[in-house]
């Protein structure tokens, strides 16, 4: 779990956001599916609070990333 947390892609951010993002405590909710050998089959973040420090519109600030794994 913490290597899967450790790679947010924090790195392709701009670092005045990443200031921001420590600096407010930000949190990022990940939700993580496993299939019955303990494999991730989907895994979701909500993305709202690094559009915010982003500055990102109010109309694209709610923001959620949704991956799939299969085979």
């Amino acid at each position: 779990m913490a290597k899967a947390t450790d790679t947010l892609n924090t790195g392709e951010l701009p670092p005045e956001v990443l200031d921001k993002l420590k600096n407010s405590g930000a949190v990022i909710p990940v939700e993580i599916w496993l299939d019955s050998d303990q494999l991730p089959v989907q895994v979701t973040r909500d993305l709202t609070q690094v559009m915010q420090a982003a500055g990102a519109p109010a109309g694209a600030q709610n923001a959620t990333m949704t991956m799939k794994y299969r085979d």
